[in-house]
């Protein structure tokens, strides 16, 4: 059993604590195996993406879900799988394991061992079925007494986590940096400094990957609604005085293109109408003569009133200096 953190320590130290019990929750069920070595791994199964079964030359494989799930093996039928225990998918090398009716993927544990799991269905070592429980005092597997312990400290820090939050936390324990990403999904309130401090004391962080499916690739998506807009102006001969927004707004870049041979200087005003020779711009760039200046701005440049423009020939904030036609501003605004 898992000692809980004791009720004095900081939030800092109890968050480190958790973690390291988690590790070592996960590491104890190795400790208790002898003959060769077992593997283990967390994967990603869903209706349509399986899992295919590979023995990695040992001699069963298991399965552990946070959830209960039915499984559909390629030309055979269907498995239970049930939800916090390991089942026994046992099932011939190459076959293919669907998770029936998840449209998304779930994470599950698989181990491949030489170790016969005690099996509450009787399931063999080459035909595959039947959901594998813990003979007491054997096999450390049922984590029921841990997952309640850390429930309870969590729910201390950060009220809200269920158990089976905890369970599929135990579930990818070999990241930490999942764990802390899973933290914060489930129950917001860590911070970069408490992340930080946490992996700094963790040992081989070298080994660890920060993606918690295996061979899963992440990339942000945009989105349909929110971000900027961009804004799109080619210049006249003249000096291009110009208000684009009446309203408070914020600046995430700039590409200004000069056409002409000569410099330019546009000017960015935070007026709510439109800005004159008379007001002071809040920002001037110079483009250089068949130049291109690109700048972005990845927290904002804010304007707290309104958004305007001019591009004139000469520095001079009251310049009123006309410009050639034809040069390129293009803005990006917060919306």
């Amino acid at each position: 059993m898992v000692q809980a953190p004791a009720p004095h320590m900081s939030e800092q130290e109890f968050q480190q604590e958790v973690l390291r019990l988690l590790v070592k929750l996960n590491k104890s069920n190795d400790e208790t195996v002898s003959g060769r070595e077992q593997f283990d791994q967390t994967v990603m199964i869903s209706a349509t993406n399986p899992w295919q079964v590979d023995y990695r030359n040992r001699k069963h494989i298991y399965l552990w879900s946070g959830t209960g799930l039915t499984l559909s093996v390629e030309d055979i039928g269907a498995q239970t799988i049930t939800a916090n225990i390991w089942n026994d998918i046992s099932h011939p090398h190459g076959t293919y394991l669907y998770a029936q009716g998840q449209a998304t993927n779930v994470p599950v544990r698989i181990r491949q061992t030489d170790e016969t799991l005690p099996s509450s269905s009787g399931s063999g070592g080459g035909g595959g079925g039947g959901a594998v429980t813990a003979a007491a005092g054997s096999y450390s597997v049922g984590w029921s007494t841990e997952i309640t312990s850390i429930l309870t400290q969590l729910n201390t820090l950060q009220p809200g986590f269920t158990a089976a939050q905890v369970t599929e936390i135990l579930l990818d324990t070999d990241n930490l940096a999942a764990i802390l990403t899973q933290l914060n999904t489930l129950q917001p309130g860590f911070t970069a400094a408490q992340v930080t401090e946490i992996l700094l004391d963790t040992d081989n962080l070298a080994t660890m990957v920060t993606n918690t499916a295996a061979g899963a690739t992440r990339q942000p998506v945009v989105g349909t609604t929110g971000g900027s807009i961009p804004y799109h102006n080619i210049t006249a001969a003249s000096t291009n005085f110009t208000n684009v927004k009446g309203a408070a707004t914020q600046m995430y870049g700039f590409a200004l293109s000069n056409t002409s041979a000569v410099p330019i200087f546009v000017k960015f005003y935070d007026k709510v109408s439109l800005p004159a020779t008379t007001d002071t711009p809040k920002h001037t760039i110079q483009v250089p003569g068949s130049g291109t200046v690109i700048r972005s701005f990845p927290v904002g440049l804010k304007f707290t009133t309104g958004f305007g423009w001019a591009a004139t020939g000469a520095v001079a904030d009251n310049d009123g200096t006309n410009i050639a036609a034809n040069c390129v501003v293009d803005f990006d605004l917060g919306s």
